[in-house]
């Protein structure tokens, strides 16, 4: 129970602060616990921000997944479609998307290469279940890996984007990528 505390308390705080603004008193304080009760769950910060950053793409990883689920019986450009607009609303994701946008922006410089391998080995699902769906859709076979980059492409610009506009602006924008997107599908 107190591991998971620390975990959401952890997660709201490096969103809000960052990984170098959030302190281990910060996130003890904010769980109402001792320090010392705080080493026993984790070794160190870096401990607990990788496995907040693990939980993060893993749950993202799973969105794609029951996506998949649940439009089983859909065409693949809607099931494509529907993951691209998960996958590009902010809002449909929680705290661990605001938390993963800012952290694979803005990395802590220390941990760069093992949020790249653990984003690797998750992401690395979804893609599959992505890059299905494209060579099911696309209009030249050979262009399936080429798409599979610009929809993550897209997906990261998005994120910013969603940071800079209004929502209206942000709609637009996120509704006119899709349509020029779509027109290299079937």
């Amino acid at each position: 129970m107190t591991e998971q505390k620390l975990r959401q308390a952890a997660i709201e705080l490096f969103i809000e602060h960052g990984y170098e603004g959030t302190s281990i008193a910060k996130i003890v304080q904010k769980v109402g616990i001792r320090k010392s009760s705080f080493y026993a769950h984790f070794k160190s910060k870096g401990d607990l921000f990788l496995a907040v950053y693990k939980d993060a793409v893993e749950k993202e990883s799973e969105r794609i997944s029951e996506i998949e689920k649940q439009l089983a019986e859909k065409d693949p450009v809607m099931q494509l479609q529907e993951i691209y607009k998960n996958l590009s609303d902010p809002q449909k994701g929680g705290k661990e998307t605001h938390f993963l946008h800012r952290m694979l922006f803005y990395p802590p410089v220390e941990f760069k290469r093992e949020m790249k391998v653990i984003f690797g080995e998750i992401e690395g699902h979804a893609s599959q279940i992505i890059r299905k769906k494209i060579a099911q859709t696309a209009k030249d076979a050979d262009a399936a890996e080429n798409l599979l980059a610009v929809f993550y492409a897209i997906i990261d610009g998005l994120a910013i984007e969603s940071h800079l506009y209004t929502e209206e602006e942000y709609v637009k924008r996120q509704q006119a990528v899709w349509t020029v997107f779509r027109s290299n599908l079937t």
